[in-house]
């Protein structure tokens, strides 16, 4: 019992000391997780950053997967104020292929509220840069410097759960570039002085910005005014070089990323000097499009997680070639958006009233006074625009051209891909062709439709019509032209016809037997170097005669060859010489074939067969024809057969009734030699009553000279008359 007893009394005491154990426990975990929760920040806090820039350096290069180097002070800082400064900072791009480091920064700091990292909001009270150099770059190859992913991985773009806000920023003598795949298109800003604040209370803040822009002046001042617990009202004036503007409206949300309404307004006076400017290479072409003076109006809705847009964009430019208004919204901004590329639906006008110096931009001719507008609907972002709901006009006081379609592609790597429905009309082809400097034998109505259509290399000219009218001759064509370029291929059948030859060559020094009637038809085939007119068939016909060509010319050009069988008829050849002022003592029918041939410079008829009947006999020839050049060839065999002798009384002033049933067949050759026409191999036969042996022949080398040629004749009669 005394013993239970001792055990109850030494009870109180056991237990005040398992009390005090308890507590000492408590303590020393306590103390051990101080220490490993508070060292960590003590040595933030307290540490000498700078001797440990290296292993920093080393620390972000594993985290960035790049070369990055610290030169400069290091230090960072939890309480009172957290903040990171830093100094020679310096980024370098992924390779060598890149031509300037992503970051190259003389100094920053950055002062951030640590609490607001619960709400999931990066809140920047104060940021301020000095002597930072940013450089962008692309290459042709795709890949970026800003992009820190691994290439062969597949982008995930998830809409971030973060706000960064930045209340204080200050930012002098930097600089921020962007060089792409195309070097017309590079972008510098150079800021002299960035100041800028949300406000707080009523007072209200200034955003001032002083720099240039690709080598232009820029000069941004600002205000930004608190409306309600969590709104701003904005109010800026831009002036950049020639064009200035304003942007008014308010950011709501602002501690929640911002949600704009501000309405744009800029205008310039100098259009080439601000859209070279914003495209630094522009060509010579486009500064003369572009001289005049513009403006746009727009509205900025939206907010980074769910998209920036343009809404209710109105565009105008005025220029001396050149007038255009667009109209629609650009998507700037939105979640998953690969670079900075926006996206734009725009309806767009252009208007021309000197469509003649525009296309002389062009390397085009067109000279005629005539205005013209084009419009449709642009959609998509740079390198791969479209353009749909094309309609285009052009017309002056003899000349219509219009047309629709669409265009796909547009600056995009595959190039363009077009498909237009087009159609050209004139009035006067006469005075259209001659603005050119060319020549045609009538004048009417033309016009002309086609499809153009297809891709880079691959354009083709499809369903082409083709139409002349005029009073007295019309021609039709259709076919193929594709695909355009140096050896663009021609398919092009045609054909046409007259009433009215004379009327048709009135404009030309030709004499023609008679007016002819006529038709042709044909097809224009091959390369634009190598174009022929084949399968040719011209069919010609009068009261007096009827002519038939067909065959080929080509290849077209100085050195085009002629290849037409040809057959002509002649119903009265009298008449024929009649029409051009001679006059013929007998009448008759003529007929002749052969193929014409060479080139138009040396053309010939070979295979020559013609003939001639009339009351004094029959003639006949034979032979190679000459009709072009110094030279012509003549080689020409004739045969004339004269039934009676008595027929040829008009022609002499002897009696020749008594040798009405004398008849005389001469047959040579006439020929063409040393640029002299002669004839040789003459040799004649007298038969008929009377006559025992009549035998002629002889030679005239030179018909302009009779003396140089012989005649023997040698003749037999029964007895002289």
């Amino acid at each position: 019992m005394a013993k239970y007893w001792r055990i109850i009394r030494l009870l109180p005491y056991a237990i005040g000391m398992t009390k005090r154990l308890r507590n000492r426990l408590i303590l020393s975990v306590a103390a051990v997780l101080g220490v490993v929760t508070v060292g960590p920040v003590l040595a933030v806090q307290y540490l000498d950053w700078n001797p440990h820039r290296e292993r920093v350096a080393g620390w972000l290069s594993a985290a960035l997967k790049r070369n990055v180097s610290i030169s400069g002070a290091l230090d960072l800082q939890l309480w009172p104020t957290a903040y990171i400064k830093v100094a020679g900072l310096r980024v370098e791009s992924p390779d060598d292929a890149f031509k300037a480091p992503l970051l190259d920064l003389k100094s920053a700091s950055i002062e951030v509220t640590l609490g607001a990292l619960i709400s999931k909001t990066i809140l920047i009270e104060r940021l301020e840069v000095d002597n930072a150099a940013l450089s962008l770059q692309s290459l042709p190859d795709g890949r970026n410097n800003w992009t820190f992913s691994d290439p062969k991985q597949p982008r995930q773009h998830q809409p971030s759960a973060w706000t960064t806000i930045v209340r204080v920023a200050a930012i002098r003598d930097s600089e921020f570039g962007f060089a792409g795949r195309n070097p017309r298109f590079d972008q510098r800003l150079e800021i002299d002085e960035l100041s800028s604040s949300l406000p707080e209370g009523r007072a209200q803040s200034a955003l001032i910005v002083r720099g240039r822009y690709n080598e232009t002046p820029l000069s941004v001042n600002g205000s930004l005014a608190l409306s309600g617990d969590n709104n701003v009202d904005a109010a800026l004036a831009v002036d950049l070089g020639a064009a200035s503007g304003t942007v008014i409206g308010p950011i709501r949300d602002v501690m929640d990323g911002g949600n704009a309404n501000l309405s744009l307004r800029f205008e310039t006076t100098d259009l080439t000097e601000t859209v070279g400017t914003v495209i630094p290479g522009l060509t010579p072409r486009a500064r003369q499009m572009l001289a005049g003076t513009g403006s746009v109006t727009a509205e900025v809705n939206g907010w980074l997680p769910e998209g920036i847009r343009l809404e209710k964009v109105d565009v105008m430019t005025n220029s001396a070639l050149l007038q255009v208004t667009a109209s629609g919204e650009v998507e700037l901004w939105r979640p998953g958006q690969v670079g900075l590329l926006p996206a734009s639906n725009l309806r767009v006008l252009l208007e021309t009233q000197a469509l003649s110096e525009l296309t002389d931009l062009f390397g085009g001719q067109l000279p005629l006074d005539t205005t013209a507008q084009a419009q449709g609907v642009l959609s998509g972002a740079p390198r791969n625009f479209r353009l749909d709901e094309i309609v285009f006009e052009a017309s002056g006081a003899i000349l219509k051209v219009s047309g629709t379609g669409r265009m796909e592609h547009i600056g995009s790597k595959e190039g363009l891909w077009l498909d237009l429905e087009t159609k050209a009309e004139t009035s006067s082809l006469a005075r259209f062709t001659d603005a050119y400097g060319l020549i045609v034998p009538i004048d009417g109505s033309a016009s002309a439709s086609a499809r153009v259509w297809g891709g880079r290399g691959q354009v083709r000219v499809d369903d082409i019509d083709a139409e002349v009218i005029a009073q007295s001759a019309s021609l039709r064509a259709g076919g193929s032209i594709g695909p355009l370029g140096p050896s663009a291929e021609f398919d092009l059948p045609f054909e046409g016809a007259t009433t009215s030859l004379k009327a048709l060559l009135g404009g030309f020094a030709v004499t023609l037997p008679g007016d002819l009637s006529g038709t042709v038809g044909g097809s224009l085939k091959g390369t634009r170097n190598d174009l022929h007119v084949r399968n040719l068939d011209i069919d010609l016909r009068s009261d007096l005669l009827s002519a038939s060509l067909t065959g080929s010319v080509g290849p077209l050009g100085p050195q085009a060859s002629v290849n037409m069988p040809l057959r002509a008829d002649l119903k009265d050849v009298a008449a024929l010489a009649a029409h051009f002022g001679r006059s013929l003592p007998f009448s008759g029918t003529a007929s002749a074939q052969g193929i014409l041939t060479g080139p138009f410079d040396d053309l010939f008829v070979t295979g020559l067969s013609a003939g001639m009947k009339s009351e004094l006999g029959q003639l006949r020839l034979d032979g190679e024809l000459g009709l072009a050049g110094d030279s012509p060839t003549l080689n020409i065999a004739s045969e004339i057969t004269i039934p009676t002798l008595a027929a040829l009384q008009p022609f002499t002033n002897v009696a020749l009734s008594d040798y009405s049933g004398v008849s005389l067949t001469v047959s040579s050759e006439v020929f063409r030699a040393q640029g002299k026409v002669g004839i040789r191999h003459l040799s004649g036969v007298l038969r008929g009553d009377g006559i025992r042996q009549g035998r002629i022949s002889g030679k005239l080398p030179d018909v302009s000279n009779l003396r140089s040629g012989s005649l023997a004749v040698d003749l037999e009669l029964d007895h002289l008359g």
